[in-house]
């Protein structure tokens, strides 16, 4: 007879009223168990077996909360991983059409000094082509316009779109693309523009209210530009066949400033809009160009309170702000074997935190042979797992972050950081997270206070090798 036990992936939040909230991180089940169903989990967490005789056993086992003992879970999540990793059938190019920027953010990780770059006819031309002989074996091809400023190359923007749209038309291709900006071009004649090129969804950054916002993104020259930004985003919202969403980039000077940025945004209609959401990043030391703010960066323990208290403050206003864990977000493309930074001379490379490295590119869309050929540089992209690293191999949370960013780890020298291990908020703040998750799905009330246990920050042993 087969016995069970419980997965290692659980996280149980006690209630106070001998129920507990339930998630499992490999399934993302999330539950509320009443204090029997709540026992008998608990005590196959503390190492009791039952077997499949028990009537809880096929309900706790369909949300992976129990599993045979034979089971090994961590290979089932190598399974997992791998099978998300590595789908040739998808190909996704962030693409710089220039790096020249008109902004001059202090903790920006390309560093004030930009090349003066644009991309080339003959450079889109090359890509195209890349494109195009790939295609038989393709299903979905994702362009992100990134920069620099993309919307500065509005007219590389406009040719390679059209060209992509037909080619990948008329192979029966997938397409998509989107747009990280800063939003001081996005005038609302501009988004319908890059809706009718195929963009569906753009990214706006705004740091904090107007006089916060302003000394953190100020033009070259000085100037605001907080003003222009939000009268643009208040005008191209309107475009509902598009996606927004505003990044807010959280260091030790904006962080008790956050909420009124979402009053504002509020005041100015931006509250209510199903296309509009919001979300935070830590400002993260990565490169040289940005190691003159490191000061300034947030313990994770202290952001990830900074995250809670605006999703809290976003979802009194009805700003979209999801609290909803992902699956492995570690998997950008910069570990996909089908997926490139372009700059605008035609390097390649895996990162955009590299883009400023030559040195560190992965081959040039001029020399196509190549990338095919082994690369130390893209062996360590493609070699890097959060498998083999001994705090991440055991962690309760690996399911969600997948080791979080593989730049962190392969270039650990190069990230100046006050905390030991690059662990994402989720670590800090998951029980937070889950609890705002079962308000929005109705499993708990709105006014339930819960008394929640501090987090506990990871250890690194002397053995852990990133």
């Amino acid at each position: 007879m087969a016995k069970y036990k419980a997965s290692h992936y659980n996280h149980i939040i006690p209630l106070g009223d001998g129920r507990e909230l339930t998630f499992n991180a490999l399934s993302r089940s999330l539950e509320v168990l009443d204090a029997s169903e709540a026992a008998f989990l608990r005590e196959l967490s503390q190492g009791e077996e039952r077997d499949s005789e028990d009537p809880r056993i096929e309900r706790f086992s369909k949300a992976r909360y129990v599993l045979r003992n034979e089971v090994d879970e961590r290979s089932v999540v190598r399974v997992m991983y791998a099978a998300q990793r590595f789908p040739n059938s998808r190909l996704t190019l962030t693409i710089m059409p220039t790096a020249v920027c008109n902004f001059a953010c202090d903790y920006c990780f390309q560093g004030a000094e930009k090349p003066a770059e644009w991309m080339s006819k003959e450079v889109q031309a090359e890509l195209l082509a890349f494109i195009e002989r790939r295609a038989p074996e393709l299903r979905h091809v994702g362009i992100a316009w990134y920069g620099g400023e993309p919307l500065l190359a509005m007219d590389v923007i406009r040719d390679f779109s059209r060209a992509a749209a037909e080619l990948t038309r008329r192979h029966g291709i997938a397409f998509y693309s989107q747009v990280v900006t800063n939003g001081y071009r996005l005038s609302r004649a501009i988004a319908d523009e890059l809706h009718t090129l195929g963009v569906r969804e753009i990214q706006v950054t705004l740091d904090g209210p107007c006089e916060i916002h302003d000394q953190k993104r100020p033009l070259l020259g000085g100037q605001g530009t907080y003003q222009r930004i939000v009268e643009n985003l208040a005008e191209a919202v309107g475009q509902t066949g598009i996606r927004y969403s505003v990044r807010i980039n959280v260091d030790r000077r904006n962080a008790p400033f956050i909420n009124g940025l979402l009053d504002d945004l509020a005041a100015r209609g931006l509250s209510h809009r199903p296309n509009l959401s919001i979300y935070t990043a830590p400002v993260e030391t990565a490169t040289e160009g940005c190691h003159s703010v490191s000061s300034e960066v947030m313990h994770k323990v202290d952001y990830s309170k900074v995250e809670v208290g605006m999703l809290k403050r976003a979802r009194q206003l009805k700003i979209v702000a999801s609290a909803d864990p992902p699956l492995f977000a570690s998997q950008c493309g910069a570990i996909r074997p089908m997926a490139f930074v372009v700059c605008p001379n035609g390097d390649l490379h895996k990162c955009w935190n590299t883009v400023n490295e030559p040195h560190r590119k992965v081959g040039t869309i001029f020399d196509e042979e190549r990338l095919a050929e082994p690369d130390p540089t893209h062996d360590l992209w493609m070699s890097w797992t959060p498998l083999q690293d001994p705090i991440c191999r055991d962690c309760t949370t690996l399911p969600l972050c997948g080791g979080y960013c593989a730049y962190h780890f392969i270039y650990e020298g190069d990230v100046k950081t006050p905390d030991a291990r690059p662990c994402p908020s989720w670590k800090y703040n998951l029980p937070e997270k889950l609890v705002m998750l079962a308000k929005d799905r109705k499993l708990l009330p709105e006014s339930l206070v819960i008394d929640l246990p501090p987090p506990q920050v990871p250890a690194v042993p002397a053995s852990a090798s990133p």
